[in-house]
C-alpha cells in the first residue's frame, strides 16, 4: 500500500486533517487491506462489510472504534481512490453519548 498510502496521507494533509487523525485513518485503511490481503482497488462493498463484521463479531470492537474504521475506509474510497459507490451503503455505527454531568447548587457555589 506504499504509493496509495502516500497518496492518502497527501489527501488528508491537503484537507487539513489533524496529524493524529491522519495516523488513525491510514492505520485503519492498512488494517483493512492486511485483513483481506488484496489491494483496495480490487475490493468492493462486500469486502468492506466483511471486514466491519469481523470487527463486530471477532474483535468485539466498540462502536467508537468501528466508527473510526468506517471513517478511514470511507476516506480511502471516496477521496483517495475516487470510488464513492463502494462505501455509499456502509452505515455509520451508532455511538452512545453520555449525559453531561450536572453540578448541584452547592458545587456551583463552591466554584
Amino acid at each position: 500500500m506504499g504509493k496509495l498510502r502516500d497518496q492518502m496521507i497527501e489527501d488528508l494533509q491537503l484537507r487539513n486533517y489533524a496529524p493524529g487523525t491522519c495516523k488513525q485513518y491510514v492505520g485503519c485503511a492498512r488494517t483493512f487491506v492486511v485483513y483481506h490481503r488484496k489491494p483496495p482497488q480490487k475490493m468492493g462493498e462486500l469486502e468492506v462489510r466483511q471486514f466491519l463484521m469481523h470487527l463486530v463479531e471477532t474483535k468485539k470492537a466498540s462502536p467508537a472504534t468501528r466508527k473510526m474504521y468506517v471513517a478511514g475506509i470511507k476516506f480511502l474510497y471516496e477521496v483517495t481512490l475516487h470510488r464513492p459507490e463502494v462505501v455509499a451503503g456502509i452505515p455509520w455505527p451508532k455511538v452512545a453519548h453520555g449525559m453531561p454531568e450536572i453540578l448541584s447548587g452547592t458545587e456551583v457555589v463552591s466554584l
